[in-house]
């Protein structure tokens, strides 16, 4: 028996998500596995949500937190307890709109590696600091796999979250408070131009993020996911289509000013601290601090 597996991608009212999740709801859809749960949640206005935490429509969990970074964490703990209530889920990935998941070898994934433990956490792990200065391992924000048994207890333990730290961050920290650590996860990531890049199609999890290490714009991402699952389902490729996609990566790349909008941010922040004395400079930071966390979130949110 097969066992009862969920997609959960954190998203939002802004580009790119809006593009990238139009692509992925087709293309995940278009797999060889069938999964009846897929929802990409989001912020919803008081007009959607109609005075309740989380709602469904079409496919969109729309759920009562903001998009801010230290929201992220409300957010994803709303939408664990909505799909804990509606669904009867016994895995759930969490992932973004810059991935593209293959259903078939998360599957096997899950399979070959978690189907006798009590507690599952697992993804790509990364490590940072607490503000104790003690290490922290967590699995990346951009995909990881949780049990039914695991988000239950990060929903009755909720009020120990740390809203201060990425979610992805302070998800880790709850959970080694209780002997979970994150186990590694394999996960391929695309750099810059897939039609230059081979692929291995034994991952599950790909990442599709092009532009903060390759440079490459985020529009581009669209056709990332959707020529992964072409090559997901064996289609065969057709040569003067790829050709003229590698030549609109290459010239899109030439063109592209990475992070355009935050560099005029740090050029205005730098002019200003000559301009203006510093106590006008704090109180405009402390004025606009929510403007402010949502633009650097927009920035570099996955």
């Amino acid at each position: 028996m097969e066992s009862k597996i969920s997609i959960l991608l954190l998203s939002s009212n802004t580009y790119p998500s809006v593009r990238n999740s139009k692509i992925q709801k087709k293309i995940f859809y278009n797999q060889k596995i069938k999964l009846k749960h897929i929802y990409w949640y989001k912020q919803g206005s008081p007009k959607i949500l109609q005075n309740s935490e989380a709602l469904l429509e079409d496919k969109n969990l729309y759920i009562n937190a903001d998009d801010s970074s230290t929201g992220m964490g409300m957010k994803t703990i709303k939408a664990f307890e909505w799909m804990i209530n509606n669904t009867n889920s016994d895995y759930i990935f969490r992932t973004n709109t810059s991935s593209y998941v293959s259903i078939e070898n998360l599957q096997k994934h899950i399979n070959d590696n978690f189907l006798n433990k009590k507690y599952v956490y697992s993804g790509k792990i990364h490590s940072t600091k607490d503000k104790n200065n003690n290490e922290i391992s967590f699995a990346s924000g951009s995909g990881y796999l949780l049990n039914r048994k695991t988000i239950e207890l990060i929903i009755e333990k909720q009020n120990e979250w740390q809203h201060e730290y990425w979610d992805d961050v302070s998800l880790g920290i709850l959970l080694k408070k209780y002997n979970i650590f994150p186990t590694d996860a394999k996960r391929f990531d695309i750099k810059g131009n897939i039609y230059k890049q081979k692929v291995d199609l034994t991952s599950f999890h790909y990442r599709c993020r092009i532009d903060n290490y390759y440079k490459y714009p985020r529009f581009l991402e669209y056709y990332v996911l959707r020529y992964l699952n072409k090559i997901d389902l064996g289609k065969k490729s057709i040569l003067i289509e790829d050709a003229f996609m590698n030549v609109l990566f290459e010239i899109s790349r030439i063109f592209y000013i990475q992070q355009f909008t935050w560099k005029l941010y740090l050029i205005f922040r730098a002019l200003s601290k000559k301009v203006f004395p510093k106590f006008l400079i704090d109180f405009m930071k402390v004025k606009f601090k929510k403007q402010l966390d949502s633009f650097k979130h927009k920035r570099f949110k996955t």
